[in-house]
């Protein structure tokens, strides 16, 4: 079994757990059998059900993960009380990162920026030069700002990458994913509307 394969499915089974666990909150199981009930559902998933194990077949379907959203599913796993606002700012920087790059890698746009993720193939070294300039910049500011998920995931997807542990060899299916993309608008979206209702309340509360 590859380093790929080992990756590729076991963060499908992180996905499932993450998955599972959100629909078992109703038993509100005890903070301290959090962690058994995490290591029965990933046993779970990589058990096989037939051919295949629902991790296996879950990767089937929708491809693999990025380092980032493994990374975030194992965060959410383990260590459940973790910083949101930490959680928050990347998940705004995966917004804004997939907001310009899926449209433009689709063909909405007179460059397709997923082939700067091969660092190698796209006019020369200009581009990818920049591409991983801005990688370093968004590291620069996480450490402004103190966010270290943020550097910790960056930091790792490139590790990742130089080691090849993944099938591909574009920089960005190491980075973000479709799946974390629209996990992150929709985290937003939730917490916009939550804050906004928050602000209609208190004035409705100041005015009365």
């Amino acid at each position: 079994m590859t380093i790929s394969t080992i990756i590729g499915t076991g963060g499908h089974a992180l996905l499932l757990s993450a998955v599972a666990l959100q629909l078992a909150r109703g038993l509100r199981p005890k903070q301290n059998n959090s962690h058994i009930l995490v290591t029965v559902l990933l046993t779970l998933a990589l058990i096989p059900i037939g051919p295949l194990s629902a991790a296996q077949f879950s990767r089937g379907l929708f491809g693999d993960l990025s380092i980032i959203s493994i990374l975030l599913l194992g965060r959410f796993l383990l260590l459940p009380q973790a910083s949101r606002m930490e959680s928050r700012q990347l998940f705004i920087l995966l917004c804004i990162i997939g907001t310009l790059f899926y449209p433009a890698a689709l063909g909405l746009g007179m460059t397709d920026p997923y082939q700067w993720g091969y660092l190698n193939s796209y006019r020369g070294i200009e581009i990818p030069m920049l591409f991983l300039g801005g990688i370093i910049l968004v590291m620069v500011i996480a450490g402004q700002i103190e966010n270290h998920l943020i550097m910790l995931c960056i930091l790792t997807a490139l590790g990742a990458f130089t080691l090849e542990f993944m099938e591909s060899r574009n920089l960005w299916d190491y980075l973000i994913d479709p799946m974390i993309f629209i996990y992150s608008l929709i985290n937003l979206a939730i917490y916009l509307t939550k804050q906004m209702a928050e602000k209609y309340r208190a004035r409705k509360h100041t005015s009365n």
